[in-house]
């Protein structure tokens, strides 16, 4: 991940189409810099998000069986039919 990063931000441009490709104007930093803002926020802060869908994880927690319970079909019955 690290050489991907390194090579697209700091490795030299190989081919003509990308080197003419106009850097970001200002409507476009504008647009970008809350989605950076975003993302940093909630790699910081994830409960901003969480705090709001914590009630229905728990209900939806609450109704699931216990680990180790299966309520599928058996698997011999299955192996019995082959």
């Amino acid at each position: 991940l690290l050489w991907l990063s390194k090579r697209m931000i700091f490795g030299e441009v190989r081919h003509d189409d990308v080197r003419r490709m106009p850097e970001m104007n200002l409507r476009e930093v504008g647009m970008f810099v809350p989605l950076l803002v975003l993302v940093f926020l909630l790699g910081v802060m994830p409960s901003i998000v969480l705090s709001y869908t914590e009630t229905s994880v728990k209900h939806l927690v609450a109704d699931l069986p216990p680990m180790g319970v299966h309520k599928g079909p058996d698997v011999a019955m299955l192996k019995q039919g082959e």
